[in-house]
């Protein structure tokens, strides 16, 4: 089963009173299913103008109403494949139906996802992608820049699409209006700043009534320029500050006085004011922050500005701190100095209370215990890396949030009880799926700020560290089925490698290399990948022999590129080696060493005249996982399979057809995984052989194959190799032969 992906809308947020946006919430939720409304809506406007905060509203609504909703972050490619993975899944979508096609070697995910979102199901759906500040990504095409990534958006053959039917609505929020990014299907509605009375309620709902008149509140409003986001962060300061008078007696606390504080303070700002990017909305938003980092200082939390530009050097995305921010290295830091946990928590906490950031927690602890993770606003963080950049702390922080990645890698000693970083085990991957667009940001700008200059004269102290968790970030998109995505970060990583003149052949790179290999061989291209692993096989045995597992993995992915082209010979030659290396370093009997003879007993078993010697692998394999795995494991299934084909083959053939009928009974959700499509074609084969076969067999027969044949069409495409033999056999069978 795989790790699930939420896409649940996070109703769990605490927000203000929404103000001054009733006519442009009844546009959105009156759409009646039965009229021709439009089916796509884009809320476009500022950063911080509460563009998330309607479509939130909008989903509250239509859940309440009996709609299904959906909410997806736009801000990543991997975040909008595996949110729509995820809602294929709870379409009816399989898992292992989900795991060929998102791995490419079955039709688009896009068509399939789409499909199913067009069909005919109740009730009513509202799909949401939130921030989607970088169009292309929404076009499900990589690499497109300016008018043409815009123009792949506007054909609507990606993510984005128009349903189908009126019982499908899609819901865009973004800082783009250009209208021919949207296209013509869609309606495009700007979300500006509030009216000066809706921002004075603003600022009373969170701010208390305590806080001043109506009168002042709509004079400190209009000087915030009615922002949404600057309103709701001072009132609550203003709503902080009068409880932390405690530490403070001269705390601001009134709209008026922090009127006129901030008056004295806007003189300033000028370097910000210089700046052709941030608008005054948004200078006044630094302002804001300014003074509330001033007003957790009087609290104790001395350490609220590192805190908050740590965390806004990571990438834009919920923030695992419970993972990353380690205090220990931060205490080794000159940018913190002495932090206990206590106290980082209590920082972080400090910052969620002046809606800086915004902790949720998660609906799955990964860690065994409650989990929280921190969101940046957009806006603040992009403030925020703006201040670094004028402070000149960026490469520093930079650095600091490569170290503590440092953690993640295997060579590392844990420091958190019970948890284990591999992202190769299902269990683990919810973790893995927060922690990815925090790491790829954090691993792709160190690569791009760091210079040849700096390689050459040892500057690059991190690059070990980058490069692994590099590979981990691979690794994980691969195990998630996510191949395409894990193709397009490696391929970032080695073009900048190439680009400061690393060893392109060196240990680490060839990690990378290897992974890249396999995304190739995950997608079928088989030709590159055979290359790209001939070429890496023997610069691992220069650099670390023939018996080091990395050299042995490599071996087992080009015997897998050539059992998928049916070289037997070759493979077996191949997989011999490895299995006898892998044994003698893990063991007979460890997982990976048992799947190596898997394959190789699949090698013999389909050389003529080696039966016995396939069937005698086959049962010393069996015989060691029913000791130490579940008969449910899929892996037992498949070597299941493998046996019953060696007993067709030996002409024991009532005994294989029972097996094989058991074996898909036992493989509840997997029956369309490539595997078991073969065991259901075998199985139709075996019932149809023999001499004579029954009426009822060839009934029996004919019906599996036609289903079977619908579900290689959806699964693996018209032109697999697969779908292409089930409907031959088909057209044999119909002709009577």
């Amino acid at each position: 089963m795989l790790g699930k992906f939420s896409v649940a809308p996070p109703f769990q947020r605490k927000s203000p009173r929404l103000r001054g946006r009733d006519a442009l919430l009844a546009v959105l939720t009156s759409a009646d299913p039965d009229q021709a409304a439009p089916r796509v809506h884009v809320l476009h406007g500022l950063g911080g103008c509460g563009k998330s905060e309607i479509a939130l509203a909008v989903a509250r609504r239509m859940s309440d109403l009996g709609r299904r909703v959906w909410w997806i972050d736009a801000r990543h490619p991997e975040q909008i494949s595996a949110g729509m993975r995820e809602i294929a899944g709870r379409l009816g979508a399989s898992d292992s139906q989900l795991e060929l096609v998102w791995a490419g070697k079955g039709r688009n995910p896009v068509d399939l996802v789409w499909d199913l979102l067009n069909g005919p199901f109740e009730p009513p759906w509202l799909l949401i992608f939130d921030n989607a500040d970088q169009p292309q990504l929404l076009s499900a095409v990589e690499g497109l820049q300016g008018d043409e990534a815009k123009d792949a958006v506007a054909d609507g053959t990606g993510w984005l699409r128009q349903p189908a039917t009126g019982s499908g609505l899609v819901l865009v929020t973004t800082r783009d209006g250009n209208e021919r990014t949207w296209g013509t299907w869609s309606a495009l509605h700007e979300v500006r700043d509030l009216e000066p009375g809706d921002g004075a309620h603003v600022l009373i709902d969170v701010a208390g009534e305590s806080s001043g008149s109506a009168g002042d509140a709509e004079a400190l409003a209009v000087k915030l320029s009615c922002h949404p986001l600057t309103l709701t962060k001072v009132g609550a300061y203003l709503e902080r500050a009068k409880k932390d008078t405690l530490w403070s007696g001269d705390s601001i606390t009134t709209f008026q006085a922090y009127l006129t504080d901030f008056d004295r303070r806007l003189g300033r700002l000028s370097a910000l004011e210089d700046s052709p990017v941030l608008d005054q909305a948004m200078i006044k938003t630094w302002q804001v922050w300014e003074m509330s980092i001033e007003q957790l200082g009087t609290r104790g939390l001395t350490r609220a500005g590192q805190v908050l530009y740590l965390l806004a050097t990571l990438g834009d995305a919920p923030i695992s701190y419970a993972v990353l921010l380690d205090p220990a290295r931060l205490t080794r830091t000159p940018l913190f100095g002495p932090i206990t946990r206590e106290q980082l928590l209590e920082t972080i906490g400090g910052l969620a209370d002046f809606k800086i950031l915004e902790l949720k927690k998660l609906d799955e602890s990964v860690l065994g215990r409650t989990c929280y993770v921190a969101t940046l606003h957009p806006l603040v963080r992009e403030l925020t890396r703006r201040q670094l950049g004028i402070l000149g702390q960026r490469r520093s922080y930079l650095m600091l949030a490569v170290q503590l990645l440092a953690r993640l890698r295997p060579r590392e000693p844990f420091t958190l009880k019970n948890l284990d970083f591999d992202p190769d085990e299902p269990g683990h991957w919810p973790m893995w799926q927060t922690l990815t667009p925090q790491c790829v940001e954090v691993l792709l700008d160190y690569l791009e700020m760091i210079t040849p200059d700096d390689v050459d004269q040892g500057q690059d102290g991190l690059l070990p560290i980058t490069l692994d968790v590099a590979r981990l970030i691979a690794r994980y998109l691969l195990a998630f089925g996510l191949p395409k995505q894990a193709e397009l970060f490696l391929e970032r990583c080695l073009r900048r490698c190439r680009e400061l003149g690393l060893d392109m052949d060196g240990r680490p790179i060839l990690n990378l290399r290897h992974e890249r290999a396999r995304s190739a061989l995950e997608q079928g291209r088989l030709e590159w990948a055979e290359a790209e692993l001939r070429r890496i096989i023997p610069l691992r045995v220069a650099l670390l022999g023939q018996e080091h597992l990395d050299t042995l993995f490599s071996r087992h992915k080009l015997a897998r590129v050539l059992m998928e082209q049916e070289r037997w010979a070759e493979a077996e030659a191949e997989l011999r080696d490895v299995a006898a290396g892998e044994a003698r370093i893990c063991g007979p009997e460890n997982h990976d060493t048992l799947t190596a003879r898997h394959s190789l007993a699949k090698a013999i078993l389909a050389t003529p005249g080696r039966v016995a010697e396939a069937e005698e692998m086959i049962d010393e394999i069996m015989e060691i996982r029913q000791r130490h795995w579940k008969p449910s494991h899929f892996d037992t299934l498949t070597l299941r399979f493998t046996r019953a084909r060696a007993w067709l083959a030996r002409g024991a053939r009532e005994e294989a057809v029972g097996e094989l009928r058991q074996v898909l009974e036992d493989a509840v959700g997997r029956t369309d995984h490539p595997e078991m499509l073969a065991l259901r074609h075998t199985l139709a084969v075996a019932l149809l052989s023999g001499p004579a076969a029954a009426p009822a067999s060839r009934r029996e027969a004919t019906a599996e194959l036609e289903r079977l044949l619908v579900t290689c069409r959806e699964v693996l495409g018209e032109n697999h190799k697969e779908t292409r033999r089930v409907a031959q056999d088909l057209d044999r069978l119909n002709a009577g032969e």
